[in-house]
């Protein structure tokens, strides 16, 4: 198990088909690998460092060697998985059911600084929505003349 103590990562996942989907940003203090605890199965997901990270990893055989220890950690395995099954349910829901300029400004929101900017291009947020970058291209257009986004190249910022 793996704990992310400075940088930031991201989840990808890739279909059948080879179409890579990013799904969330891994914030510091994020455990990682921690379901493979529970059940001892893989992930389909890789973990993709953005920008410099610093990971702890943690052996299980170390973990479970002392029975305090292991029980605490699968105190906090439970938790984190528990956190990304709502993490699951929120982007399916997003993928699946809002339509693409709703699922593009859900996304900005989560990726948002403090200036509610975010730094990415539209090839970056295809990924991250499963679309195509042409679609997320007519939809920032679409989305511009909203008044909703400001679009430059290689940023976006949300309009309050």
């Amino acid at each position: 198990m793996g704990y992310l103590s400075a940088g930031e990562a991201e989840i990808h996942l890739t279909s059948f088909e080879g179409d890579t989907i990013i799904a969330e940003r891994f914030p510091p203090g994020s455990l990682l690998n921690a379901p493979r605890y529970i059940d001892g199965k893989g992930s389909p997901a890789d973990v993709i460092a953005v920008k410099p990270c610093t990971v702890l990893f943690l052996p299980y055989r170390m973990l479970r060697s002392d029975s305090i220890l292991d029980a605490e950690t699968l105190r906090l395995a439970a938790h984190t998985t528990a956190v990304l099954y709502r993490l699951t349910e929120k982007v399916y829901r997003a993928a699946m059911l809002l339509p693409l300029k709703e699922r593009i400004i859900h996304r900005l929101f989560l990726l948002k600084d403090e200036n509610n900017s975010v730094d990415i291009t539209a090839e970056k947020l295809a990924s991250y929505l499963g679309v195509s970058k042409y679609k997320i291209h007519r939809s920032l257009n679409e989305l511009e003349k909203e008044s909703r986004i400001v679009n430059t190249y290689g940023s976006v910022t949300l309009v309050e």
